[in-house]
């Protein structure tokens, strides 16, 4: 597709649901923004792919790489090293501190075109390593029973969270305007008693384009 690379940038939340007036489900106008990367890989086949990070393989007579899983760099690596010894490999590292899904990359259905919409869902089970409110050496946020609040039975200590996200495009990306821009929504369960959705804007440019991820 016409798409098809490394496209990295931010998203930016400027609204979320309250608890009180409109209720947790309708985003209103927050105080502030908050802003983070926001790293995507499309296909050549136009399917999009959230990646919580990537690398830039560089070095050697091959062209530049992109990697998301970890075993394919170090397969890519060696066989670079085996094809020439001396060559000076490099790697360079992007990531995403806001996204700490276990796999290297989610797919997301349906596919960035103007006006529609692609949608991931981010699982963040209670046992997850990666979820934010485990901390194994803080006996507030061990999720094990202790006695110590804000939980004395440990188990709320760690929520178990469901993060939905939504990617609804602008337009086309052009000579003038080479970016995707459009409006970015995200659901989070697990929370409160109902889903708090929060909203705001997206842009994404390109970084490599028509670059495959993990080739072999």
């Amino acid at each position: 597709g016409g798409l098809a690379g490394l496209w990295i940038g931010t998203a930016t939340v400027d609204a979320v649901g309250a608890l009180e007036g409109a209720g947790p489900e309708t985003p209103l106008p927050a105080g502030g923004d908050f802003t983070f990367r926001l790293i995507l890989h499309i296909g050549a086949d136009s399917a999009p792919r959230l990646l919580r990070q990537v690398v830039v393989l560089t070095g050697g007579e091959a062209a530049p790489a992109l990697y998301s899983d970890a075993r394919a760099l170090e397969r890519a690596i060696a066989a670079r090293r085996r094809a020439d010894p001396d060559a000076g490999i490099e790697t360079r590292r992007v990531s995403s501190p806001a996204f700490g899904f276990e796999a290297d990359s989610l797919a997301l259905s349906g596919r960035l075109a103007p006006g529609e919409t692609a949608a991931v869902e981010i699982a963040l089970p209670r046992e997850s390593a990666r979820n934010p409110f485990a901390h194994r050496a803080h006996p507030q946020h061990d999720g094990k029973a202790d006695g110590v609040a804000p939980d004395p039975d440990g188990g709320g200590e760690v929520f178990s969270l469901v993060r939905r996200l939504a990617l609804t495009l602008d337009g086309e990306p052009s000579a003038k305007d080479p970016t995707l821009r459009g409006r970015y929504g995200e659901t989070i369960e697990g929370l409160g008693a109902a889903p708090i959705a929060v909203a705001g804007r997206f842009v994404l440019w390109p970084a490599f384009a028509g670059a495959p991820l993990n080739p072999r």
